[in-house]
């Protein structure tokens, strides 16, 4: 059970987009109400689904007064998510998709942790799972020993960064980082962008090796459907929201803005020079040389901030124009 301090125990949002997910929303239902820790909301956001998930949500919140059901039409998780922090009411906030399950003590062992070092967000580990993996399963994986490692300001020992980019692993400090809201113009890394947001505001961070956490591994995911227009264009806002964030902020020392130039250069590459490379789609090609070309115009993408052997990659591969979109 949390901490409380005197007869307070504080209140925690929990946060889930839900698209067509009816087949893993009850796992997913049971272990963030049968948290450790009791006070809880949870708040859902139907994404315009064309299953029972509605249905199945509806009998949850009519049954527990903790459960939150919202709709929309079918608009992506990112704007799921920010119509929910339309409504958080609680003293910290979490994520957890909706086919994704908790540990029991996921809540009360991330707020020992939160409330002890002060800090403003901490995060776990997390086991990665098949789809076949019931919340039964969970007692076969109690956590493991505890490492924990604390941060002050994290965010100046970038590119070294301790803390993950997920979001679904961790629990954030309302008063913080509520202001912060998803790109909902993105395919699949508004998750992405969001974490680079939070660390622009992380003075302070808390982690855990035990896994609270269970990922569900899904073929069929957006995340690992290969390079389609949507990942062409999330790399290019990816690249686009970082200038903006931190390169146009002033507030930033010339040490910051360097890592994330670097950044900025390691995800355009790995996504433009990388994994467009093998692209057999014209359109995609075309958008890919498109977008690449809006970047090195604008001064968003640098060459210079690459690693020395992906910058002679870049080179080598222009000189000889190995039917590489970028260079055709």
């Amino acid at each position: 059970m949390s901490i409380a301090k005197g007869n307070y125990m504080p209140k925690i949002s929990v946060v889930t987009p839900a698209y067509n997910a009816s087949e893993y929303i009850l796992d997913c239902a049971e272990s963030v109400l049968s948290q450790t820790h009791k006070n809880i909301e949870w708040l859902v956001v139907d994404d315009g689904s064309t299953d029972d998930t509605l249905l199945l949500l509806g009998s949850l919140e009519e049954k527990d007064k903790r459960v939150k059901v919202f709709t929309q039409e079918n608009q992506g998780p990112a704007a799921a998510r920010n119509k929910a922090f339309e409504e958080i009411k609680g003293d910290y906030f979490s994520f957890i998709d909706a086919d994704d399950v908790w540990h029991p003590d996921f809540l009360s062992g991330l707020h020992k942790l939160i409330s002890q070092h002060k800090a403003d967000l901490v995060s776990c580990n997390f086991r990665e799972v098949s789809n076949s993996f019931q919340i039964g399963d969970i007692s076969n994986f109690p956590p493991q020993k505890e490492r924990i490692d604390f941060f002050e300001k994290p965010l100046n020992i970038l590119p070294k960064y301790p803390i993950d980019r997920t979001i679904w692993n961790k629990l954030y400090r309302t008063k913080i980082f509520k202001s912060l809201r998803f790109l909902s113009n993105m395919a699949s890394a508004e998750d992405i962008v969001f974490s680079w947001q939070v660390r622009a505001l992380t003075t302070s961070a808390v982690q855990t090796s035990a896994a609270y956490t269970f990922y569900r591994n899904s073929t069929t995911s957006i995340s690992r459907r290969g390079v389609t227009k949507g990942y062409i264009d999330d790399i290019y806002c990816i690249a686009k929201a970082l200038d903006e964030l931190y390169i146009q902020n002033n507030n930033f020392s010339k040490s910051i803005k360097t890592c994330i130039k670097r950044e900025i250069a390691r995800t355009v590459f790995k996504g433009y020079v990388k994994k467009a490379r093998s692209l057999d789609n014209e359109a995609l090609r075309k958008t890919v040389k498109s977008n690449f070309s809006k970047l090195v115009e604008n001064g968003i993408f640098e060459p210079c901030y690459l690693p020395v052997k992906k910058r002679a990659s870049l080179h080598f591969q222009k000189a000889l124009n190995k039917k590489h979109p970028l260079f055709e």
